[in-house]
């Protein structure tokens, strides 16, 4: 018998009101209402001064024949009935955690509204009635939209599941009538794209079941041997192959046989081991050293052509070249790039050639050398035909090609913005099998993961099999925090974006309960193009709030986290903006494409149920890459720069400068607030007669917003940073280079404004031609300021604290230029 009494869960679903128009004439409460799991009522005339007192059920647990299904899934050894043995037609939902007593207006009567894992039910007591389990009806929640979901999957037919919390697991057919299909808790879900009578629920402790005929009935299929899967548990399905799942707790386990999977078929392909041991399938936990959990799980299949060659694989090659070409090389219309601004390497592969993927790999000599590669393959007659490109802000790229077809290929790497040389290579995966498919898969896992109810300290890590064989990733730069989510790029499986959160409790934040905090770091979306052995932040100017989910649209990564749902322009984060409009600024849990139309973006929201996005142009809202449109090449006559750069190094700066003319270069570092005050640009450091790159070590710089102006014959650079803790951090841009395609110059008056001081914030737009130019002033989704001036100051005003986004949009003709500029109100 499992033991579950009224008030095992009062520590979180627990309020006492005493009924403010029922008391005696000294005062003393007449009638007391509480709620723990089940709603309570407490009476009597002569007041409730003294303790114990005796209160029954006003709101049971169940009513109607709901009980049987809990009473065969807990154990529990009756139906707890109403007296008399009647159970009510209708009860309030388990688990209160809110409630309001409403005298009437005219006196005398009152009304009880209680809030519950299920919403609002009220009722309304005239003089001298009592709360009645029968008198609740059907609840108070039309047009409340306040759904808590943690996962949503939507087939190609429109029909959509959703795990909703403590609401079991509802269902949305294509015409918009939705029910329930599953009682109790639910978690994450999952449809076969092609079959929506084909789906997955998901239980507390990894309790996942299949049903085959669109959730009338129900086949319990939670692995015979999971350990120690968390309360909710995440489970994927291969977006590939219907039949193929992984779910897992300190196990991962894998089926491939879809609905007709039972608890006994499934297959343990990992063990993540303990904290201090991890992937030891033969370490045992202890206090000072629990087991890890599953947190996070992407599974993604490449199916092989049939019949392909296993022979032995193409050879790899690598090279180093660059050193010829110029910064500048912006693709003009598809596989056109300016001349000079680019190398192209050939390769074969042969039509015997046993290759299962090809990785072709581009590293700069600095960091912050910006190279991109494209890779084409070639007719035969010149004709080349893009087959995979990776284009973003970071010193790394890679293109992955699975089972790549004979014949010959050009890689093409383009110096965006890049004075070094760069490495080459191209690395070759031998095929072993001519039939079937090829799976990747990661894992997120943490241990201990809730600090409250386990211990600490909290770890955390990243399983995987790129590579062939299930191992630990080193996971290098990522911080110790919650994975929440893993997700592979879809056609490059050793490139994943992971999201952080605090830690396995969303309200106990790192350090809640006195534990170390030394390796939390910083941000909430990382990416890994090494098959998670090191990760970079990409998480940009996003909220620093948590983030739960990532996917991938047109090469942008989207990202959701507890304030909403945010789209950066590449895949290396950078300017994030709200996605659209429509889409809650509210807490997300997953962030699912319609199968076969990935301009239709499912949002699961916790809180505000599940919302649908269309994706429109990219133009219309993604600037071009941050160097080509935004500040243009730089206009011959006025460049002396040919890259400037500055990175955070240390405690201080690292100052990247590569130059088109032999004059010495001039660097200030300006201070551009102390606390809330704003600051006219305070001189912290100078540098002069500088012919090269250098790093200061950060002497007699405070806590407060910089701004960094590098000169050169004319041609200034000014960037923005941040300094808290000691250390530099980057911030938006503030300041164009000048160009010469339409936008000569676009700033802003600094990085700060606002504050003590109520500064004005500064906006100023010259054009290279005669145009129209219009800027929108925001603050998150909330547009501040429209105006179609070149030139104007901004009002601080009453205005909140916060990033304000100016997007600046010149036109001239047929040419037209977007540019986003950041300054903080203080």
């Amino acid at each position: 018998m499992i033991s579950y009494c009224p008030g095992i869960q009062a520590w979180y679903n627990l309020w006492v009101q005493p009924d403010p128009t029922q008391s005696t004439s000294d005062g003393v409460p007449t009638r007391l209402a509480f709620g723990l799991e089940e709603l309570w009522q407490a009476q009597d005339s002569g007041g409730l001064a003294a303790a114990p007192v005796k209160a029954d059920v006003v709101g049971r647990y169940f009513a109607g024949d709901a009980c049987t299904l809990l009473n065969a899934t807990n154990g529990l050894p009756i139906c707890p009935f109403a007296e008399g043995g009647t159970v009510p037609k209708t009860t309030v939902h388990p688990d209160q955690h809110g409630y309001l007593w409403l005298p009437d207006a005219s006196g005398g009567g009152v009304t009880l509204f209680a809030g519950s894992d299920g919403g609002v039910y009220k009722q309304h007591l005239g003089p001298g009635d009592s709360l009645s389990n029968d008198n609740w009806g059907r609840g108070a929640n039309a047009g409340m939209n306040t759904l808590q979901p943690y996962d949503a999957a939507m087939a190609k037919d429109g029909t959509l599941y959703m795990g909703l919390q403590d609401n079991g697991e509802g269902k949305i057919d294509p015409d918009g009538k939705a029910y329930t299909v599953f009682g109790g808790d639910g978690f994450f879900t999952a449809v076969d794209p092609d079959n929506a009578d084909h789906a997955f629920e998901e239980y507390v402790g990894g309790d996942i079941s299949a049903t085959k005929d669109g959730g009338k009935t129900w086949t319990d299929i939670q692995p015979s041997n999971i350990d120690g899967a968390a309360f909710s548990t995440p489970f994927e399905m291969d977006a590939n192959d219907a039949n193929h799942l992984i779910i897992g707790g300190r196990d991962v386990e894998e089926t491939t046989k879809g609905v007709d999977t039972t608890s006994d078929t499934w297959t343990k392909v990992y063990d993540l081991g303990t904290q201090k041991h991890p992937g030891d399938a033969n370490a045992s936990a202890a206090a000072d050293d629990p087991a890890n959990q599953l947190s996070a799980v992407d599974v993604n299949s490449i199916k092989v052509p049939g019949n392909a060659p296993t022979g032995p694989k193409t050879q790899d090659f690598s090279k180093t070249g660059g050193e010829n070409t110029l910064p500048g090389g912006q693709e003009l219309v598809p596989g056109t790039f300016p001349p000079g601004t680019y190398e192209d390497t050939k390769f074969t592969i042969g039509p015997n050639d046993g290759d299962a993927s090809v990785l072709i790999s581009v590293k700069g000599e600095t960091d912050s050398d910006d190279w991109d590669v494209y890779v084409y393959h070639d007719d035969g007659s010149g004709n080349l035909t893009e087959v995979g490109r990776s284009a973003s802000e970071s010193s790394s790229e890679s293109v992955n090609i699975p089972n790549p077809a004979p014949g010959k290929y050009v890689v093409r790497v383009v110096n965006f913005d890049a004075a070094g040389t760069y490495t080459l290579t191209g690395t070759f995966t031998q095929r072993t099998d001519s039939s079937g498919s090829v799976s990747t898969a990661y894992v997120g896992f943490c241990g201990y993961c809730d600090t409250i109810t386990e211990g600490t300290p909290f770890g955390r890590g990243v399983a995987t099999n790129a590579g062939g064989t299930w191992h630990v990733a080193k996971a290098q730069g990522l911080p110790e925090r919650l994975i929440t989510s893993i997700r592979m790029d879809p056609a490059n499986p050793r490139t994943v974006y992971v999201t952080l959160a605090g830690y396995g409790r969303d309200w106990a934040f790192p350090g809640a309960v006195g534990e170390d905090t030394s390796k939390v770091g910083t941000g909430h979306v990382f990416k890994s193009t090494d098959a998670g052995e090191t990760f970079t932040d990409i998480s940009g100017n996003l909220p620093d709030a948590p983030a739960a989910w990532s996917v991938l649209h047109n090469g942008h990564v989207v990202v959701g986290t507890d304030t909403g749902v945010y789209e950066s322009c590449d895949n290396a984060g950078g300017d994030y903006a709200v996605l659209g409009d429509g889409l809650p600024a509210a807490p997300i849990s997953t962030l699912r494409f319609k199968p076969g139309d990935r301009d239709l973006l499912v949002a699961a929201t916790y809180g505000r149920g599940i919302y649908t996005y269309r994706f429109g142009d990219d133009s219309s809202r993604c600037p071009a890459k941050v160097g080509a449109a935004i500040a243009g090449k730089p206009c011959a006559k006025t460049a002396g720069f040919r890259r400037a750069q500055v990175t955070p190094r240390g405690h201080g700066l690292r100052f990247t400068v590569s130059r088109l003319v032999k004059r010495p270069l001039t660097v200030d570092v300006l201070r551009s607030s102390r606390g809330r005050r704003v600051l006219a640009d305070k001189r912290v450091a100078r540098f002069t007669d500088r012919r090269g790159s250098f790093t200061w070590k950060g002497r007699g710089a405070g806590a407060g917003y910089y701004t960094v102006r590098l000169a050169l014959a004319g041609d200034t650079r000014r960037f923005a940073l941040v300094r808290r803790s000691g250390r530099f951090h980057r911030r938006p841009a503030i300041a164009t280079a000048q160009g010469c395609t339409l936008i000569r110059t676009a700033k802003l008056s600094g990085p700060t404004w606002g504050g003590t001081n109520h500064k004005r914030l500064g906006v100023s737009v010259s054009l290279v031609r005669k145009g129209t130019v219009a800027v929108t002033v925001r603050r998150g989704a909330k547009v501040v300021r429209r105006t179609t001036a070149q030139r104007f100051n901004l009002r601080p005003g009453k205005l909140r604290r916060g990033d304000y986004r100016v997007t600046i949009v010149a036109r001239a003709a047929s040419l037209s230029q977007r540019v986003t500029l950041t300054s903080r109100k203080l």
